[in-house]
């Protein structure tokens, strides 16, 4: 029973093959054999009737096996299993980036950081398989969203191309992210920018009220906690946004949390993440027009205007310079030419540029200093060493400075806070060397 259970799934399996290979090799041989032994027998002689069936048998197997053969030759051209793959990557993901699908099968590869603080970034590889060719219209759905924020559906088409690239890119002309194809311009004919598509996300804050009179605080700390994910940023920034212009003014003029709403925007302006810093911008220029209310500000109270000129030392030279230059001649008083020197000056500029991540923004502050200076370098290695969170002995942390070539003159720190990254400054600035407020954008 095993063996004939064997041999019923050898020809489900190979089909004309295993018939073609019966009737060629065993039953055609066998019908020669006895038409041949028919011919040759003497005692007694084989009679013309029994010689012509046997000769009928052999060429009817004959036939019937070659006719098998063509079968089975067309049969594997035809109806054999193939495979056919479509394959790709999308490029340099950032850690609070996630990316899934139903159709495609993804792969994430870490991209080695070429510092250890840097932000991890990576690129997921996709592949799909089927068993019969692919329609050149057909499409994949991919689902992407940055962090707890909404989810937007990308389709991306076919491509014949061995290994297809993208990246998700930030499009400022429709205000929408993108799939770029990064693979050749060949790829135009098969696919054009993908422009996501908003799926409805359940909101994690209330309804505003139509009264000036009231802020929602969640929102305010949504937009003003470093912890706070990117996604959910990006859509407190579109709720913001969606207010009328009279409440808006009054969230940025009014709301204070733990810093003024005009700063945590102009630093939002600047986040790595491009859809992050195109809605802050949108809203603080376009909408509240901040370089207007900060020549107000500088024309009011001595209260006002220290505010201002906080913000200020936190806005790029040539902006801050610009708005200066506002202020009406006949009232630019003594305050304002010191203001003006120290701007031009640039030492007490703090310019923070948020990083996002899978945790939040992280502020990044890049060390520089003279490996020769052995004080520099000394109150530098006892900073760091007291300062960051780490593991290491203190022999590691002075081999960790010195670095391979004991020439070391620079190192990257970061935390999850604007506070700590103006605070490490002031201390490697204390020390001798120089800090730069950066953002690692890929």
């Amino acid at each position: 029973m095993k063996h004939i259970s064997q041999l019923t799934n050898l020809a489900f399996q190979f089909g004309p093959f295993l018939f073609a290979l019966l009737f060629t090799l065993y039953i055609s041989r066998w019908g020669y054999k006895n038409y041949n032994q028919a011919n040759l027998r003497c005692d007694p002689p084989a009679s013309e009737k029994e010689i012509n069936t046997y000769r009928l048998y052999f060429l009817g197997t004959a036939i019937f096996g070659f006719i098998l053969v063509i079968i089975s030759i067309i049969w594997w051209f035809n109806i054999q299993v193939s495979y056919h793959v479509f394959a790709g990557k999308i490029v340099n993901l950032r850690e609070y980036e996630e990316i899934t699908s139903n159709d495609l099968y993804f792969k994430s590869i870490l991209v080695t950081k070429l510092e250890e603080n840097l932000p991890q970034i990576r690129d997921e590889h996709f592949l799909f398989i089927q068993n019969e060719p692919f329609d050149n219209n057909q499409k994949f759905k991919i689902y992407y969203s940055k962090g707890q924020g909404k989810v937007e559906e990308f389709s991306i088409n076919y491509s014949s191309q061995i290994l297809v690239e993208y990246c998700v890119d930030w499009d400022e002309n429709s205000g929408n992210n993108i799939l770029r194809c990064l693979t050749s311009p060949q790829s135009s004919l098969f696919f054009k920018s993908a422009y996501a598509q908003e799926f409805k996300v359940k909101s994690d804050y209330e309804s505003f009220s139509s009264t000036e009179d009231r802020i929602d605080k969640y929102l305010v700390q949504l937009l003003q906690e470093e912890r706070t994910d990117i996604g959910q940023k990006i859509e407190a920034l579109d709720k913001l946004s969606s207010l009328e212009d009279s409440q808006l003014k009054y969230y940025i003029e009014k709301s204070i949390y733990k810093e003024p709403m005009t700063l945590t925007l102009l630093d939002l302006s600047r986040h790595t993440d491009k859809e992050l810093a195109y809605k802050a911008k949108k809203i603080i220029n376009d909408r509240f027009k901040i370089d207007d209310y900060l020549v107000h500000l500088l024309l009011s109270d001595s209260k006002n205007r220290e505010e201002a000129i906080e913000i200020l030392f936190r806005i790029e030279k040539d902006r801050a310079l610009q708005i200066l230059n506002n202020i009406p001649i006949k009232m630019r008083n003594s305050w304002f030419n010191d203001l003006k020197k120290e701007i031009e000056f640039g030492e007490k500029a703090k310019i923070l540029i948020p990083t996002g991540s899978s945790k939040g923004d992280r502020y990044y502050v890049q060390a520089k200093w003279d490996p020769k200076n052995s004080k520099v370098v000394e109150c530098l290695t006892e900073l760091f060493f007291r300062e960051l969170i780490h593991n290491r002995t203190y022999e590691e942390e002075i081999k960790l400075m010195k670095g391979e070539n004991g020439q070391r003159s620079e190192r990257w720190v970061y935390w999850y806070s604007k506070e700590w990254a103006l605070y490490i400054a002031q201390k490697i600035e204390n020390c001798g060397g120089k800090a730069y407020f950066v953002g690692i954008r890929y």
